[in-house]
Parts: structure tokens; C-alpha cells; sequence
């Protein structure tokens, strides 16, 4: 009796794993996937909104919001990063303590980091503090999705200082980073191997790839974002998808070719439909073309670009540079501000595909008006998030598309045959998801069918105050074959009312002459040209 009992709890316990995998790694189209969920019920960053991913660290997990961005190792914040601050900005993101947690190890031939890289991509700040490597249990996911990754490598930052503007304006880092996959499953110190957390699933048959797909959309907005890791959502793709290798080091480098202004629906808000060549670099190379190369990195939240670069397009807008902070801020009393951040108008980014192709992604002004606040602010402050950045003049890096440019855009990447993929994404309307696994050979993405602007422009319509153009300073239209059959029956329709209303004019006239006939002459007065009794 107890053998068959201890066989029918097996054949249970088999059948609730078997199910649980099934939801544990959701499959799509017969490739699992996991879809990474972020917290969307605050927003973080002093510099934003941006919405965070929450993960679980150690033995007691203790919950940390994290930005989705970098490679390799995984940053988290310590709680002793913030010392006797009051108004730390590390705070509400949550803080990692390292005495409650019974499964952290420190190999002996830890990274140590001091200085710059502080924390990833600290250099645009000139960070300074120190940063600590280890092995972490790592939880990510939610309900039934939720999985832990025993030994992943992490960085933990003690004490990180960024610094802003002329007046070197001191904050801490507002959140840590959920590192997006490397090159290798794992790092190496002395005789340890921590395990990079995305690649050990796909190692490990969990999910069916060491790829990812994003789109990081606004939380100023209220816009659901996407992670999925080993996959993608289709639904989030509003236009061709241009396929590009990944650099050496598995960066996403492009060719920015031009930057314009120009409005998707009705009547500009600017004296103008479009405007380009807002592209300046001191130190392009080429033929000569102005070309930057830019890195697609999340972790970052501007458009880091050429001063000069910043400086044209902030020539455009209601703008004032504050040198103190380094941010240019925008003019909410002018009635301009509101016209363009809340109209069709965008800001346009051109990339070289080939010798003979192009991509423009557009990032409408809406996605460019974000906040500045405490404690790098005291009152919070409306800001236009392009950061003027120090270009090498040897290797032409040090441009960078952040966050801000990440809402309007959908990225995809694969560790797998080295290729990244990009296209504009939908804007705020909703629409169901469509999840799609990555297989471990694809060099291309399937996009939606019947993609492209009309496509793009539905999707923000309801968050568009769209001006009608001044038809009264238009040209009249010719007719053309190409006119439609609607078109032609509302022509046809008002001629014809048009010789009714004539003849009943010209009935009327004569009834009333015949009447006058009869009587006796009155004066007539003559006015404009027309006769009235």
C-alpha cells in the first residue's frame, strides 16, 4: 500500500512539473521563451520616467529594480551606497543588503573596480566609487514564470558619485542594471565561473536561445513595455525590420547618416513641414558625408550626441541650455512647448543600412519631454534629454542612443549568430501581444504584415492633438485619374445641386417680375449689382 502510494504522489509530482515547465518557459511557435515583467505600478530614475524590471537577490530575496541594460555581469546597488545622504536617489529602487544574504560568495580573485566604471557607462559622468564582483542568486521573471539562477555573476556597488553639468552637480545612481546577455556563458575569476543569467537559460535548454527582444516604451505615457527573453512580441513592430551585426564585443553599432524635423499628420507646429540636415559632427570622416557612429545601449537614458549636434536641433525648440546642469530645459510658459509635445511632430534619425539603403526611425516629441527631478533638481523640471558627448577623434565612439530613443524604437538581439534587428515601434494604443521565439540559426525577424507609416501613425493617433493643414493657403487640386470613386459621386452631387438651386432662383425671378408688372413702379435701388425693390 505505501509502495503504490509513494508511485501515484511520483506520477503526480511528474505531472505538476511537467506542467509547471509548461508555464515556467512559455513556448511560441515551438521555441520557449521567457518573458521578462517590469513594474509598471512607480517609475524611476531622476531623469525620466522610466519604468525598472524587478529581480530577487540571495538566499531571503530581497526585491531590486532594476534598469534593462549592459552585458556580462549584473549591477546592484548596496545599501551602504547611500552613507548618511538624506535624499539619496539609490533609495527607491531598492538596496542590496550583503549581511542578510547567506548565499552571496566572494572568490578570492574578485574584480575590484574603482573609479569611471563605477557602474556601467559611468565615464559619461565622470562616476567615481568602488565596485565589488560576486556570485548571486538571481531571480527573475514573475508567478509562474519566475525562475532563480543559482551563482550569476553580479556587481555590487558600494559607492557610486555622478557628476553633472559645469557645476559638477553630485548624485548617486538611481537604480542598478539587468545585464541583457554576453558573448560567453560566463565570467571568469581565478578558478570561478559566475554564469551570465540569460545565457545560462538558453544554456541550460530553458529558453530557446541567447537572444532578447525590447521595447522599452514610456512610462510618462503609461505604455506597457516588452521584455522577452529567447523571443520576441511581434505586435510591437510598426515598421520594417533592418537586420545589422553586432560589433566585436557584441555592442549595437550603427552609421547615423542625418537628424530631421518633421511632422507625421496635419500642420506642423514649427514654420516649417520639414527640416534636416540637423546632423553636425566637427570631426566626421567619410567622403565628406557627416556620419557618427552611434551604440544602442539602454543603460544610458539620453541621446548622448555632438555638442554640436545638440546645439542645432535645441535651435529648433523652445529650449535653454543650463550649463550648471548640462541639460537643456524646456520653455513651459511658451505656448510653442505644448503645441509640439503634444502634436504628430518628431525628430527623426537617419541610419545607413547599406551603400544603397537607408532607415529612418522617428521619436515624436511627446517621448522627448521628460523630467529632471529631486535630487538632482529641486523642482522638477521639463528637459530635452540630448547630452553633448566627447567624440574620439581617433575611433569616432562616444555617441550614444539611450533610453529616451528606446521608446520609440523596437531591438532584438542574438548572441547566437551575432545580429541585432531594429524598427520603429507601435505607439501607445494597445494591442495584443504576439510572442515569437528566436531560433539559434535566424539572421532576419518576421514583422507584421502591412507594416509602415499609416501603420505607426495609427498607433499614436489617440495621443496626437492633430492641427488640420490651412486648406485656404493651398493650391487648389487638380483632378487626376488617380481620383477616387467616392470623390467623383460628391463632385457629381454638388454640380447637380448646384443647376437646381439655378433654376429655382431663376423661377422665382420671373414669378415676381410678372407680379410687378400689374402694380405701380417703385423706386429702385441698386446694390453690389443686384436689383431689390
Amino acid at each position: 500500500m505505501l509502495n503504490s502510494f509513494a508511485k501515484k504522489l511520483s506520477l503526480d509530482l511528474l505531472l505538476w512539473i511537467t506542467i509547471l515547465n509548461i508555464h515556467f518557459f512559455k513556448p511560441a511557435n515551438g521555441a520557449l521563451y521567457l518573458e521578462i515583467p517590469f513594474n509598471t505600478s512607480q517609475s524611476f530614475g531622476y531623469d525620466g520616467p522610466w519604468y525598472a524590471v524587478p529581480v530577487t537577490i540571495g538566499s531571503d530575496p530581497q526585491t531590486l529594480n532594476l534598469f534593462p541594460g549592459s552585458q556580462w555581469a549584473t549591477t546592484i546597488l548596496s545599501d551602504v551606497i547611500c552613507g548618511d545622504r538624506s535624499n539619496c536617489a539609490s533609495e527607491k529602487g531598492g538596496l542590496y543588503n550583503y549581511s542578510l544574504d547567506n548565499l552571496t560568495y566572494h572568490p578570492v580573485t574578485r574584480p575590484t573596480i574603482i573609479g569611471a566604471d563605477t557602474i556601467p557607462y559611468g565615464q559619461l559622468f565622470d562616476a567615481k566609487g568602488l565596485t565589488l564582483g560576486q556570485f548571486n542568486q538571481l531571480g527573475v521573471g514573475g508567478g509562474l514564470s519566475y525562475v532563480t539562477i543559482a551563482n550569476a555573476s553580479v556587481l555590487r556597488v558600494d559607492a557610486a558619485t555622478l557628476y553633472y553639468g559645469k557645476d559638477r552637480v553630485q548624485v548617486q545612481p538611481s537604480n542598478g542594471f539587468l545585464a541583457l546577455g554576453g558573448l560567453a556563458d560566463y565570467q571568469t575569476f581565478g578558478p570561478y565561473q559566475p554564469v551570465i543569467a540569460l545565457n545560462y537559460l538558453a544554456a541550460t535548454g530553458k529558453i530557446e536561445s541567447r537572444t532578447w527582444g525590447m521595447h522599452y516604451s514610456s512610462a510618462k505615457l503609461n505604455q506597457i513595455p516588452s521584455l522577452i527573453w529567447g523571443g520576441y512580441d511581434k505586435s510591437r513592430i510598426s515598421g520594417p525590420v533592418q537586420t545589422f551585426d553586432l560589433d566585436s564585443g557584441g555592442g549595437m553599432r550603427m552609421n547615423l547618416i542625418g537628424i530631421n524635423i518633421g511632422v507625421a499628420i496635419g500642420k506642423s507646429p514649427f514654420p516649417y513641414q520639414m527640416k534636416s540636415n540637423l546632423l553636425v559632427n566637427n570631426i566626421a570622416t567619410g567622403q565628406g558625408n557627416v556620419v557618427t557612429r552611434v551604440e544602442l545601449e539602454s543603460a544610458i537614458p539620453y541621446l548622448v550626441l555632438p555638442q554640436e549636434t545638440c546645439d542645432a536641433i535645441a535651435r529648433e525648440l523652445p529650449v535653454v541650455f543650463n550649463a550648471s546642469l548640462g541639460f537643456y530645459l524646456w520653455k513651459t510658459a511658451d505656448p510653442l512647448y505644448q503645441a509640439i509635445v503634444t502634436s504628430p511632430a518628431y525628430l527623426s534619425l537617419d541610419f545607413q543600412v547599406s551603400a544603397s539603403q537607408n532607415l529612418t526611425l522617428k521619436i515624436p516629441f511627446a517621448l522627448l519631454d521628460l523630467n529632471l527631478t529631486a535630487p538632482l533638481v529641486t523642482d522638477t523640471q521639463a528637459y530635452f534629454p540630448c547630452m553633448g558627448g566627447t567624440i574620439d577623434k581617433t575611433t569616432g565612439d562616444g555617441a550614444f542612443l539611450g533610453r529616451a530613443f528606446y521608446q520609440a524604437v523596437f531591438i532584438a538581439k542574438s548572441f547566437e549568430t551575432s545580429k541585432f534587428w531594429i524598427a520603429q515601434a507601435r505607439g501607445p494604443s494597445y494591442t495584443v501581444s504576439d510572442i515569437q521565439g528566436i531560433d539559434k540559426t535566424a539572421v532576419s525577424l518576421d514583422a507584421p504584415p502591412a507594416v509602415g507609416d499609416d501603420t505607426w501613425v495609427s498607433s499614436w493617433n489617440s495621443s496626437w492633438m492633430v492641427v488640420p493643414l490651412d486648406t485656404a493657403s493651398s493650391p487648389t487640386p487638380k483632378p487626376s485619374s488617380g481620383t477616387s470613386k467616392t470623390t467623383m459621386i460628391g463632385i457629381a452631387v454638388g454640380i447637380g445641386s448646384g443647376i437646381l438651386l439655378l433654376a429655382l432662383v431663376f423661377l422665382l425671378w420671373r414669378r415676381k417680375r410678372k407680379t410687378v408688372k400689374g402694380k405701380r413702379s417703385l423706386p429702385v435701388d441698386i446694390v453690389g449689382g443686384v436689383e431689390y425693390s
